[in-house]
């Protein structure tokens, strides 16, 4: 089946999260209740019976956030729990019935848990359509993400117990390319020694975006000069792989995305609004 043009749907469920990273994308970040938490799930769980899965839209969904499993209010875990089985029935299954593998269920998830409501997530995909489903992704950061140093240790540690559980599984590690892990890359050997403690990983380097925390951060932003180089690097010793991943997410980075009417989109409206009035033209807008 030709993936051309395909696509997948990408939900937001919220911005609540249980980490403060330094060079988080929002501002002003609003926390929602435990009533619209559940009202953004069963919308989802409604728009799954509009959506072209065989055709459009057949590689599959995505659910971010924020962060979406650290919850553990049991009525959030159940309702989210349920809106998996769905798109496990409802878009993954009638996928793959068609020959279509490529239809998966992605997220990323900062790892900074107790993974037990995870692994059951995965757990319920795996048993249904098994680990061909799947494009799960930690997030890590060797200098900008945690707040303590024990948090670190925890999204290690839960990336170590996501190998040994799913031993066939090549695991998504997503980093911001930052200078400073530049440098990590090229002079202190980050890449062969990450490998070492985690085969069965796949380093994924994302380009740095810009931050709305107001936290000056010296060495985020890569030198022109150090990007060149790393590129030489990695074509060089051996990781053509990452070095493909960063070329996809560059690229996906200057790609449009869709703006939808949720409260956790303010930032974009309120961006977009800005471009608009401080425009001095005629604006051409899409509406879908």
């Amino acid at each position: 089946m030709s993936q051309t043009h395909s696509k997948m749907v990408q939900y937001s469920l919220w911005h609540n999260c249980n980490n403060k990273c330094k060079f988080c994308l929002i501002d002003n970040k609003t926390f929602i209740t435990k009533a619209l938490q559940l009202k953004s799930i069963a919308a989802i769980k409604d728009n799954l019976n509009y959506v072209d899965w065989l055709n459009e839209f057949n590689r599959g969904v995505s659910l971010l956030g924020g962060e979406i499993y650290f919850s553990p209010d049991p009525d959030i875990q159940n309702a989210l729990f349920d809106l998996i089985g769905d798109i496990v029935e409802k878009v993954l299954k009638p996928n793959h019935a068609a020959g279509n593998y490529y239809c998966k269920y992605s997220t990323v998830t900062n790892g900074i848990y107790d993974p037990t409501f995870l692994f059951k997530c995965i757990d319920k995909i795996v048993e249904e359509v098994g680990l061909v489903g799947l494009d799960i992704n930690f997030s890590y950061d060797i200098k900008y993400r945690y707040s303590t140093k024990e948090h670190e240790m925890l999204v290690l540690d839960n990336i170590k117990k996501f190998q040994e559980r799913y031993p066939n599984y090549i695991l998504g590690v997503q980093t911001i390319c930052t200078q400073y892990l530049i440098d990590e890359i090229i002079h202190n050997n980050f890449l062969e020694n990450w490998y070492k403690e985690n085969p069965k990983t796949s380093v994924e380097l994302l380009y740095p975006h810009p931050s709305h925390t107001g936290i000056v951060l010296d060495d985020f932003f890569p030198r022109r000069d150090s990007m060149f180089e790393l590129v030489s690097y990695l074509s060089t010793h051996g990781f053509g792989d990452v070095l493909e991943h960063f070329h996809s997410s560059v690229q996906n980075s200057a790609r449009f995305k869709h703006t939808g009417l949720f409260p956790e989109q303010a930032y974009n409206w309120n961006y977009m609004m800005n471009k608009i009035k401080n425009a001095n033209r005629e604006i051409k807008v899409l509406n879908l």
